[in-house]
Formats: structure tokens, C-alpha cells, sequence
């Protein structure tokens, strides 16, 4: 046991003195090495469990324009609900593991841009909950590489508004985590997990700036069996004989002003925009369009969108009028787009790629656009959508709304 404790004492100190991903390597000679191979037993198919682990930052950005340099660590924890006993057909053409709920914190306070002037503590703590799809991509004996996606919500504590802060313009941001990790038995109920991942935060354009943060992380872990197992469950809400469904699609969206830092206006047109100006860009998304299920997890599509803008460019009033590349002269545009759908049963996720017939842009030229989002299912009838517009690189506006689904 000695042996064991001291082999994880020198893990954590390689994570302090390298903090590169090597370290996740070591992880995986050292568990060989202190608990000889691990336990003859494994987890039961279909067992649930609870996790936890402490990431660090390799690396860290701020959007496309800003570097960060400092550290950023810390926990997690989650609980792992098992799809290995689940027959419907998306957990058995994705192989899926598990579906998670965690919840982490992470400590930004030693972060510092590399192309503005801040002090630590401008971006300050964030804390998130997440949804994650554990994915087997190889075993090998007793050892499992687990790609894990992950979707959420993250509350950051430092803003524009605090401290003008040129990343993060709201408190409450939308998140993303792409990981791989190797998970190593040790006993027949627990395993040790070392893994990389990227963690992403951004706030849809809600309020500007939305720079976000982006970090790439390296994590030590420990994962514990429970005694619930889950029975066997076929859920079979996308399977279906009918392949073929017109779709019809309503919501709204908001986006914010370009704000400023804080400096004294020199214009009506600047206090109009002072840092804590509020924006009246309400755009209202509509689109049409016809869905060709390949199977319960696949299905194509083809749509027209519509976006609705309530408030359209006017040069005297440029900063309240501007919507960077969607700045629309005219209050409607018009595109055609192409795109999937996956299906993981009632929870479908979308995106799509297309290009405008018709928007009269007032500023810098943009003919293409990207939508990317995710609905929910009430009935086979009815979904909750909430999707990105994006031009290029940068959000336009998220839209919330229903979406009808017609066979």
C-alpha cells in the first residue's frame, strides 16, 4: 500500500513540474508498475459508477486573438450511467458506454492574456455541468481508450463588465469538451483513468466580447464501481418504417452590442454604447425543409432558412446597428442548406452548411453560413430547438424555439 501511495505522490509531482501530456503517459506505467497488472475481476456489464479526477492546462487560448499563459487546474466529478445493457440502436452503432452528469470547477486566477495588459485574476473561477457519451475506441487486455464528448453550461465569475475582461463578455456561457481516455483496472470495483482533452466556453454572441476560452488539459482520475446495474432497456423512439419527414422550424435569438472598455464617450454614438449598453438585436430564425432518416442514429437533410432581423443597419447609429458579418441592410435573408442529423433517441443533434440567395450586408461581404445545434423530442411530433448561427469562425446569434416534425 506503501508502494501504491507512492507511485501517485510522484505522478502529482510530475504534474506540477512538466504539465505536458506526458505525464498522462506516466500515469499508465506507474499503475502497471505499483498495481502489477490490476485485478483479475472486472466491472459487471452494466454497472454504474461514481468518477472524479483533477485536470491541469497544457496550453490555453482566448478565441482567435489572444494567447493566455499562467495555469488553469481543477476537479471534477460526475456520476456515470452505464449503456451497455441499453439495445436501442444508437447505443449500439456508437458502442456507447456511458452518459454522464458532471459537475467541475476550474481556477483561471493565474491566466494572463499574452496580447493585453491584465492582471491574474481577470478571468477568475468557472464552474460547469456537463452532460459527457463515453465511446470505447480500442481495449487492449484490460486496458479501455474512451473518446468522451461533452455539452453544458459554465458560470464564469469575471466578465467585461467586472474587469474588462477581453474574453468572456457574460457571466453564463455555453461549453464544450472533446477528451480520449485510458482507463486501467486496479481492483474489481475501481479503475485509475489518465486522459487529455479541450475544453471550450463561450456565450453564443449573447453579449460581446465572446472571444471565449479555450484550453487543452491533461487529467488523473479515479473511477468507482456501484452496485447498480442497470437492466436491460430498448428504447425505440427513431425507429420507424417512415424514412421520409418535412420539418418546419420557429424561434428567437439575441445578440449583443461590440462593447467597449472603459473609457469616457466623445459621442452620443459612443454612449450608446458605453460598456454597459444594451443591445436591441432580436433576430427571429424560421427555416423548411425535408429530413431522410438512413437509419434510427442518421438521417439527411435539406432546408431553407430565414432569418427575421427586428433591427437592420443605419449608419448614424453604426455601433447599435452592427451585427459584425450578419450586418443586414434588408430585414430578411434567405439560404438554402445541407445537413445531418444524429439521433440518440429523443436528444437529436444537427448541423447544417449553406449559402444565402439573398443578404443585403451593410459591412464585410459573408455568402455562406453555418447552423449547428441540438433538439429534443416532447412527442414524434414536436421537438425544443436551440441552435448556432455562425459566419465563418464567428457566432452570429443562438436561436430557442420549435421545431415540427411532419411524416
Amino acid at each position: 500500500m506503501i508502494v501504491n501511495i507512492i507511485c501517485i505522490l510522484l505522478h502529482l509531482i510530475f504534474i506540477q513540474l512538466i504539465r505536458i501530456p506526458l505525464s498522462c503517459l506516466l500515469t499508465l506505467l506507474y499503475v502497471n508498475i505499483c498495481f502489477a497488472q490490476g485485478s483479475s475481476q472486472r466491472f459487471q456489464r452494466g454497472q454504474n459508477s461514481l468518477f472524479a479526477n483533477y485536470f491541469y492546462n497544457v496550453s490555453a487560448t482566448g478565441g482567435d486573438s489572444y494567447g493566455l499563459r499562467g495555469y488553469i487546474w481543477g476537479v471534477t466529478a460526475g456520476y456515470n450511467f452505464s449503456m451497455e445493457k441499453n439495445n436501442s440502436y444508437w447505443a449500439r452503432a456508437l458502442n456507447a458506454k456511458n452518459v454522464a452528469v458532471a459537475v467541475s470547477y476550474a481556477n483561471m486566477k493565474d491566466a494572463i492574456p499574452t496580447k493585453a495588459f491584465q492582471t491574474k485574476g481577470f478571468l477568475g473561477d468557472a464552474y460547469s455541468i456537463q452532460s459527457q457519451l463515453d465511446i470505447p475506441l480500442l481495449d487492449i487486455d484490460k486496458t479501455s481508450i474512451i473518446f468522451s464528448p461533452g455539452f453544458g453550461l459554465t458560470y464564469v465569475t469575471q466578465t467585461f463588465r467586472t474587469t474588462d475582461n477581453p474574453l468572456v463578455g457574460s457571466h453564463l456561457n455555453m461549453s464544450a469538451t472533446l477528451g480520449v481516455k485510458v482507463e486501467v483496472p486496479v481492483t474489481h470495483t475501481t479503475k485509475m483513468v489518465a486522459g487529455f482533452g479541450l475544453f471550450h466556453f463561450s456565450n453564443a454572441a449573447y453579449k460581446l466580447p465572446n472571444e471565449g476560452v479555450n484550453f487543452l488539459n491533461t487529467s488523473l482520475g479515479i473511477v468507482e464501481g456501484l452496485n447498480t446495474i442497470e437492466k436491460e432497456k430498448k428504447a425505440s423512439f427513431a425507429d420507424t418504417e417512415d424514412k421520409s419527414a418535412f420539418e418546419f422550424g420557429i424561434g428567437m435569438g439575441h445578440r449583443g452590442l461590440q462593447q467597449q472598455f472603459n473609457v469616457p464617450a466623445t459621442s452620443l454614438s459612443d454612449s450608446l454604447q458605453s460598456k454597459f449598453g444594451t443591445s436591441k438585436l432580436n433576430n427571429i430564425g424560421m427555416s423548411a425543409g425535408y429530413n431522410y432518416q438512413l437509419n434510427p442514429l442518421i438521417s439527411l437533410k435539406a432546408a431553407s432558412d430565414v432569418v427575421y432581423y427586428t433591427t437592420t443597419y443605419y449608419l448614424p447609429n453604426y455601433k447599435t446597428t452592427t451585427q459584425e458579418y450578419g450586418t443586414s441592410k434588408d430585414n430578411l435573408s434567405v439560404g438554402l442548406s445541407g445537413g445531418f442529423d444524429i439521433w440518440l433517441n429523443r436528444l437529436v443533434f444537427e448541423g447544417n452548411y449553406g449559402y444565402y440567395l439573398h443578404l443585403n450586408y451593410a459591412t464585410t461581404p459573408v455568402h455562406t453560413y453555418w447552423i449547428f445545434g441540438a433538439k429534443y423530442y416532447f412527442t414524434p411530433w414536436l421537438a425544443f430547438e436551440a441552435k448556432e448561427y455562425l459566419h465563418q469562425t464567428e457566432a452570429h446569434y443562438a436561436n430557442f424555439g420549435v421545431l415540427f416534425h411532419v411524416k
